[in-house]
């Protein structure tokens, strides 16, 4: 996850996530919305660092990148969630 404006890298590791596949009103479009648990307390984040609405995220998974942007953040058992979507062509 990153904000590619400024440069800055929010978080780099390991995470926990599902998708949820939805199609657009014309049924053109596969959207899908994921879910990340990443192992980072509410408190744990810096002030400058807390993960907002609309910063970018950037997945890398396996042998391909996911690109997306975040929709909301939650406080979760063991962590943060974070809610963000992305689109497929």
């Amino acid at each position: 996850m990153s904000d590619e404006d400024a440069g800055i890298v929010l978080y780099s590791g390991s995470c926990r996530g599902y998708s949820k596949l939805t199609t657009s009103a014309s049924g053109e479009v596969i959207s899908s919305y994921r879910g990340l648990a990443l192992p980072l307390k509410q408190d744990e984040w810096e002030n400058d660092t807390t993960p907002q609405e609309g910063d970018k995220v950037v997945l890398n998974k396996g042998s391909f990148v996911e690109y997306g942007e975040v929709i909301d953040r939650m406080p979760g058992n063991l962590g943060t969630h974070l809610l963000w979507k992305y689109v497929r062509n």
